[in-house]
């Protein structure tokens, strides 16, 4: 009889209880999940955005610095809204090198004009660029208590160093976006004094 009993215990299912109780935490745990791979999802995405943004600004910045490396003068610039620019001139290799920022489009390009039309190319350096500032210095830097900074040249003649930042911004998933700022401080080499 003992034996009967157990085995029709044995055979019984579920009782209501007990599957509203694992339904409740196989939902929690869905949930749990779920919540995780979102989170892991968005993560991924901000950090590839700032991986790329990176790359890119890294990218202009040493094209920047090789090519304005070699300049010898700053011949004209313009910081009025909403296209800035500047021109630096090689007089050794006989090109200019045309940095422009148009506000509208938000993309700062390079363009580099030579004796031949051969030499001559345009190439848009980064896209999503919110903001480009850029000022002329003396080389000698003023040495002050806590800091060290360089003087403002009085023309484009005395201009030795071009100081740059620039701030790009890209659009994720909902409302995140992310942000790379860079700066450089470029010294004229070839500079005529």
């Amino acid at each position: 009889m003992k034996a009967r009993r157990d085995s029709s215990l044995a055979r019984r299912g579920l009782t209501l209880v007990e599957m509203l109780i694992a339904t409740g935490i196989g939902a929690l745990m869905l949930g749990i999940i779920l919540a995780l791979v979102a989170y892991a999802e968005r993560s991924f995405a901000v950090t590839s955005s700032h991986v790329d943004l990176e790359s890119k600004g890294r990218n202009a910045l040493d094209k920047l610095t090789r090519e304005l490396r070699q300049a010898t003068a700053v011949i004209s610039c313009d910081t009025n809204l909403p296209f800035k620019w500047l021109t630096v001139t090689n007089a050794v290799e006989g090109f200019a090198l045309t940095l422009s920022w148009d506000a509208e489009t938000k993309s700062l390009a390079l363009e580099r004009v030579g004796p031949t039309p051969d030499d001559n190319r345009r190439e848009k350096l980064l896209g999503n660029c919110e903001r480009w500032d850029f000022t002329f210095c003396q080389r000698a830097p003023s040495v002050g208590p806590s800091e060290v900074s360089f003087s403002p040249a009085s023309s484009l003649a005395d201009c030795k160093l071009i100081m740059m930042s620039w701030t790009c911004r890209q659009e994720l998933i909902g409302k995140l976006e992310t942000e790379n700022v860079q700066e450089m401080q470029v010294a004229l080499r070839n500079k005529v004094n």
